[in-house]
């Protein structure tokens, strides 16, 4: 059997439509999910198999279960020598939102999604991926700036991460996806940031100085 759906849902729980729809609530929240979707078969693997279609959602003051990206960042950041460990990381086994929002692609059960969004009093978030349901794994990437300082072991790092781009990198089975930050590539480029700056700061600077040698040069040959 082939079947199809085009649902406008709006002012729905999502945890408990994916309670009943996947048999978990990886996320909770309250908002609206746009489907148009169409399957055939009565297996779950077949209805992997041929899932296709689009989809988007806008949900509010929920969570992500299974992961705390803060905390799992915070965590890397301690081990680096950087601090952060006493800082809030908000509810332990979730990444807590304020807005989560996105759009999916559904082709022959592979699901992609570019625009990833949510915030949080912690975290701004961002992120792009593809979810395989036939081969059940996940290959993503997310993009995180921590908002609220690490006040770690004296404040060193407020200075080191705040601000800055972390990204961690979601692979595996959907079952039990692993969570990798790259505090490392963070940092570099933060480094990296700084020295230009501080090149272009020092570039700047020496040609403010050419100018006003050059200026006084040309007043001293008029006064002459």
């Amino acid at each position: 059997p082939k079947i199809a759906a085009k649902k406008s849902l709006t002012g729905i729980q999502i945890g408990p439509l994916l309670n009943d729809v996947a048999g978990q609530d990886r996320v909770t929240g309250k908002g609206k999910l746009l489907l148009d979707i169409s399957v055939v078969g009565l297996t779950e693997a077949e209805i992997r198999r041929s899932l296709n279609g689009t989809s988007s959602f806008a949900f509010t003051d929920g969570a992500v279960k299974g992961v705390n990206i803060a905390q799992l960042v915070r965590q890397g950041s301690q081990a680096l020598g950087l601090g952060g460990g006493n800082a809030d990381t908000g509810t332990p086994g979730q990444t807590d939102f304020t807005e989560l929002t996105g759009s999916l692609q559904m082709t022959n059960g592979v699901i992609k999604n570019q625009d990833l969004s949510a915030q949080s009093p912690l975290l701004r978030v961002s992120g792009k991926g593809t979810v395989d349901l036939p081969q059940d794994t996940v290959d993503y990437l997310v993009e995180t700036v921590l908002v609220s300082s690490l006040e770690g072991q004296g404040g060193k790092g407020r200075d080191e991460l705040a601000g800055i781009n972390i990204p961690v990198r979601v692979t595996g089975p959907l079952t039990e996806p692993k969570f990798r930050p790259d505090l490392e590539a963070a940092l570099s480029a933060k480094a990296k940031a700084q020295l230009d700056e501080k090149k272009q700061e020092l570039q700047d600077k020496a040609e403010r100085k050419i100018q006003e040698q050059l200026g006084d040069g040309i007043r001293g040959l008029f006064g002459r």
